[in-house]
């Protein structure tokens, strides 16, 4: 099992760069130093990109960076930047395990009027109307030095790339107008002075993800990485770390499940169980509760198959998906899909066997209740005729 912990990509927003983070990556120092930080087309040393500046050609552009990637990656998106990682993350579901969403436009569109609108799609090419947008969208009174940095970031961002994007964040994509398709953990946090992407806001785009939590970023208008990067910085750290400690959680889970069936030990299986541990399989009538009775049943199973390979793994969020193939002791195939959830610790919670085709199904379930015979009350399994 490995503790590596998850490659980072940081992906900045409408008129600014990926250099926004530099604050960031300084105060982390080198535990950030390969961390990555793309400009999008038509920012940054982008700016001589041809478009379209759209939503879905900047979460392909970040798709192709997670696959050079390779191996597990948070995204953090700031911004419109937090539009394109949810999107990415739908493209990459078994590479991307954990999204920072850092003063988030919401993916179906922010829906502002033209008298908001207007004014932002018009500083492409006009360092002034830059300046005073910033100023405005920051705590006040605003940190002078930080607000000429930033203003510099899009000195060079043509009217036609600031017109597009946001064209783009502003109305959004279908995908953001229905619960989000990335289950894991999401941390959506915004700065407390920050009057665009409100607390209010975070709230509402939350209720998208089944697995988000939100954060404060105090002191901070809507470019907490350049106005607090400190606590920013943090906020990052400890999200990778909680999102590694998930991984290893749910890895340690798939490695011991796979030691118990290759062992075929009531006790092996035990051991990776919580005491509460649910079970329910397509072979039983009915879910199972408690480590006893739970691993007595699993160690009986596992003794019925002649061979077992896993070939396919997944997982999102504290739940691991594995499929498999096996031959019964006669040389009988089946096959299926099992489906553990895991806590914190790496126990796990909750187990989902479906086996395939349904003669195996039968099969199986008679011979549990054959072998389980004084141990575990029969009416749990079949014994009914077998399909042929």
């Amino acid at each position: 099992m490995s503790e590596r912990r998850p490659a980072v990509i940081l992906v900045h927003g409408f008129l600014d760069s990926g250099a926004i983070w530099r604050p960031v990556v300084d105060t982390i120092g080198t535990a950030a130093s390969d961390w990555t930080m793309p400009d999008l087309a038509g920012m940054g040393e982008l700016c001589a990109a041809e478009g379209p500046f759209t939503l879905h050609r900047y979460a392909h552009d970040i798709s192709a960076l997670i696959d050079r990637a390779g191996g597990q990656v948070v995204l953090v998106g700031h911004s419109m930047g937090a539009q394109i990682v949810e999107l990415a993350a739908a493209r990459r579901p078994k590479n991307v395990v954990g999204l920072l969403l850092l003063s988030p436009v919401p993916l179906g569109g922010v829906h502002a009027p033209p008298q908001i609108t207007g004014p932002l799609a018009s500083t492409g090419g006009n360092v002034e109307a830059q300046r005073e947008a910033r100023r405005q969208l920051m705590a006040q009174p605003p940190d002078s030095n930080v607000l000429e940095w930033l203003t510099g970031l899009g000195r060079d961002v043509k009217r036609k790339v600031t017109e597009e994007t946001v064209a783009a964040w502003n109305e959004g994509v279908a995908e953001g107008r229905s619960p989000s398709v990335f289950g894991g953990p999401v941390l959506v946090a915004t700065g407390d002075k920050d009057a665009f992407a409100t607390a209010a806001m975070s709230k509402d785009i939350a209720t998208r993800f089944r697995n988000a939590s939100l954060a404060s970023v105090f002191g901070a208008g809507h470019w907490p990485q350049a106005e607090q990067p400190a606590s920013v910085a943090k906020l990052i750290l400890d999200f990778v770390a909680s999102v590694t400690e998930k991984s290893s959680a749910v890895a340690k889970s798939e490695s011991g499940w796979q030691q118990a069936f290759g062992e075929q030990n009531e006790s092996t299986f035990g051991e990776n169980f919580s005491p509460e541990v649910v079970f329910e399989g397509s072979v039983m009538a009915r879910r199972v509760q408690g480590r006893e009775r739970v691993k007595t049943i699993l160690g009986a199973a596992s003794r019925l198959y002649a061979a077992l390979e896993f070939t396919h793994r997944g997982s999102e969020g504290s739940r691991s998906f594995l499929e498999w193939e096996a031959k019964l002791h006669g040389g009988e195939s089946v096959s299926g899909i099992t489906i553990l959830t895991s806590d914190a610790n790496g126990k796990i919670l909750s187990i989902a066997i479906h086996h395939r085709p349904l003669p195996g199904v039968l099969r199986f379930s008679a011979e549990l209740r054959r072998s389980l015979a004084g141990k575990i009350e029969p009416d749990l399994f079949y014994d009914g005729p077998l399909v042929t």
